[in-house]
């Protein structure tokens, strides 16, 4: 029997968090509609011991795969070919769902037929406290065109649920044996998006400021390399749609690469320029016309700097962005 979304969960060394990971899915009414997989990717600790207490308990609604590691995207890849939702969302296993929001979401979600099914996200630290909430602006529970609404700000891979079909029929296939896939989540499957749903609570508890987590400073220096390859995907990728189909990825891909040239200009480490100038470099011979969009890339609520294209005249940050990087940290606020 088809369940109304399957859960896929990466699982590497997660013993500390998987127990409240699961717990938060586990209402009466959620056994009922969830498929649960928990993607053991070769984890050396407890937690495939962990996973298969709970398919023991709940075998109905908890699914144990148990592979060698192929890193996140294999984990993915696995649950979209044996997931057996209609559609289908990912939750890391260090993270959680709201269980007071879960049941309403469901509802919503069985009533709704759409390709994208949107919900907000909260990011939170170890104690639970909130640091930042991420809302949409579109009318709640209705069917909506997506064109009309993709002009988002910011759009996690932590609000998503697809329908899996059309996952399946695009052929989507997540990169393995790499990190930062997470953000091929919101990007290659959109392809399938004609109508979208939203549902106005926040779900998904992403927890921040995890050791070893992969947008940990120390952690991102060593997967920059990672991040390039994506990175040039995304971009080769956007190079070949027609243009009446680039609206979407049109705005998530600059959205991104701001967030890549910002985070490496502010950080000014060794190493970053290097991996600014060649990537830099590959959308200039790739797309010249993404190139020219990044100029007009600003930095600072005020000042409005094109740090983008200052940069670019000798690849270095401008004396202006500098300033405006230590006064934002001075006032606590980056932007």
């Amino acid at each position: 029997m088809e369940k109304l979304l399957t859960i896929i969960i990466p699982t590497y060394n997660m013993e500390k968090y998987l127990n409240q990971c699961l717990d938060s899915l586990l209402t009466e009414k959620a056994r009922g509609l969830l498929d649960i997989l928990v993607v053991i990717d070769g984890s050396k600790d407890r937690s495939s011991e962990i996973a298969h207490g709970y398919a023991d308990k709940y075998p109905e609604t908890v699914r144990v795969i148990d592979k060698e590691n192929g890193n996140y995207g294999s984990c993915i890849n696995r649950g979209i070919l044996e997931g057996r939702g209609k559609y289908v969302k990912i939750l890391d296993a260090d993270d959680r769902y709201d269980i007071a929001v879960l049941d309403d979401y469901l509802d919503a979600l069985a009533k709704a037929d759409v390709d994208l099914f949107l919900s907000d996200t909260l990011q939170v630290t170890e104690d639970g406290d909130t640091v930042k909430e991420i809302r949409f602006s579109m009318p709640a529970g209705e069917t909506l065109n997506f064109d009309d609404y993709c002009k988002v700000d910011e759009l996690p891979m932590h609000s998503i649920a697809y329908k899996l079909e059309n996952v399946r029929r695009l052929g989507y296939r997540q990169t393995e044996g790499i990190s930062y896939t997470d953000t091929e989540w919101a990007f290659f499957p959109m392809q399938a998006v004609k109508t979208c749903c939203y549902f106005p609570k926040p779900l998904y508890r992403y927890l921040i400021g995890r050791a070893g987590q992969t947008m940990a400073p120390e952690v991102y220096r060593r997967g920059r390399s990672q991040e390039l390859i994506i990175t040039k995907r995304m971009v080769e990728f956007w190079d070949a749609l027609p243009e009446e189909e680039r609206k979407y990825f049109d705005q998530y891909l600059v959205h991104r690469l701001r967030r890549i040239y910002m985070q490496n200009m502010v950080r000014n480490e060794e190493g970053d320029n290097d991996f600014l100038i060649e990537m830099d470099k590959f959308i200039e011979s790739k797309s010249p016309r993404l190139y020219k969009v990044l100029d007009d890339c600003l930095y600072g609520k005020r000042e409005k700097i094109p740090f983008i294209k200052e940069w670019r005249k000798n690849y270095k940050p401008s004396l202006k962005f500098r300033l405006c990087v230590k006064l934002h940290r001075l006032m606590g606020n980056q932007k």
